[in-house]
């Protein structure tokens, strides 16, 4: 069981490495603002949401976290989503509220340089990595605010 275990941190899918989530963050980022298809989004959020509830065979979760009692709770509160959903809707609905975020920034930078888009995605992606690794009550006390 050890074996299995570190094989899947060593191969770059352990959901407690910081770049690992980095990683998953900016390819969901690109999803929902560079395709912006809604199949594409509701791919992306499903995709997400299985991966970070811990449901993704490909990926490893942190024990207690990766859960609808450890990470839920937090994306919950943070997001305002109702956490008396069934523990992937709390997940999905939270992708979403992510994905309205996202989609957000990139309305809001009409006529704004790509260097100031770019500083904006940057803090989001910051933010969004900071609340999926646990420490964004540290790091951004004002729950829906990455700025």
């Amino acid at each position: 069981m050890f074996e299995e275990s570190s094989k899947s941190i060593d191969s770059g899918h352990y959901l407690g490495d910081i770049k690992v989530v980095a990683k998953l963050v900016g390819q969901f980022i690109n999803d929902v603002t560079v395709n912006r298809s809604a199949n594409g989004i509701f791919t992306a959020i499903n995709r997400n949401a299985d991966i970070f509830l811990g449901l993704d065979d490909g990926y490893k979760p942190v024990p207690d976290w990766n859960t609808n009692t450890g990470l839920g709770r937090v994306l919950a509160r943070r997001l305002s989503v109702s956490y008396e959903q069934a523990g992937i809707d709390v997940f999905r609905t939270a992708f979403g509220e992510f994905a309205v975020m996202a989609l957000g920034i990139v309305k809001a930078s009409a006529g704004k340089s790509d260097e100031d888009l770019q500083k904006e995605v940057e803090a989001f992606k910051s933010y969004m990595v900071s609340v999926l690794i646990g420490t964004a009550d540290t790091l951004y006390p004002n729950d829906k605010s990455w700025k």
